[in-house]
């Protein structure tokens, strides 16, 4: 098994939220409040376990990805690509300033997993859910310590 340190030092508090829509589609949003010399956002992502990133979007070629201004806001991108496929994937927000400086902001790691897989966590779930179910009404009826006569008492 393969360790990605990269990875590894991903934090759910990055800044940068997922959401897993699809084997082929991931939500991404972030948020600012200060884009004072900002003029857009670059998306990049990496196959868990590889080095390199690549630009999969940029403010210079996706208007969503500009600069909202001085205050800031959200944004939102979908990465629909035909390249995304079930497995570990880390996604970075590239910020660009005016001068041209681009500072990596924020990363998340994302797992996608396979129809298959999701399909397997789903009945592997309701088979525990039916044990507790079978040992809780097991418990209440061969409780040793239920009273069977209503007329006698201590």
């Amino acid at each position: 098994m393969s360790l990605d340190p990269q990875a590894a030092e991903l934090g759910a508090a990055s800044g940068l939220q997922s959401k897993v829509l699809s084997e082929d589609e991931i939500e991404l949003r972030w948020e600012t409040t200060d884009e004072a010399g900002n003029v857009g956002f670059i998306v990049q992502r990496r196959a868990g376990g590889q080095n390199d990133f690549e630009s999969i979007a940029s403010f210079e070629n996706f208007a969503p990805l500009k600069t909202k201004g001085v205050q800031g806001g959200v944004y939102v991108y979908l990465d629909a690509d035909s390249g995304l496929q079930p497995g570990t994937w880390v996604y970075r927000i590239v910020d660009c300033d005016t001068g041209g400086t681009k500072s990596a902001m924020c990363q998340k790691l994302v797992e996608i997993e396979s129809r298959e897989e999701t399909t397997q966590t789903i009945i592997v779930g309701v088979f525990f859910a039916a044990i507790a179910a079978a040992c809780v009404a097991a418990g209440l009826f061969l409780d040793p310590i239920q009273t069977t006569s209503a007329g006698r008492g201590f």
